[in-house]
């Protein structure tokens, strides 16, 4: 809709991440790891990060959804491809 917003560079790389890999749980270690590389960032940073990216993006008519789930940890769900139960859609 012409709406913008501006990522941090750690924002930018996990939204990034995470679209590359989307509808796949990541615990906030592997988070951390794979996606800024290094082990010096601590999961509660990372739970920052992951709370100013969905205020960031709340508003804006994005076709994805940043989800978490205790034990199972982050993903982003692509509206194309999953249905309300995050389980990919039937066609």
């Amino acid at each position: 809709a012409g709406d913008e917003v501006t990522l941090t560079g750690r924002e930018w790389e996990l939204f990034t991440f995470l679209l590359g890999h989307s509808n796949r749980y990541f615990t906030a270690a592997d988070l951390v790891r794979e996606a800024w590389g290094t082990f010096t960032i601590a999961e509660e940073q990372l739970r920052t990060y992951v709370s100013r990216l969905r205020q960031k993006t709340k508003d804006l008519d994005l076709p994805c959804r940043l989800e978490s789930r205790q034990w199972l940890g982050y993903r982003l769900t692509l509206a194309e491809n999953s249905n309300e139960s995050g389980q990919p859609a039937a066609h």
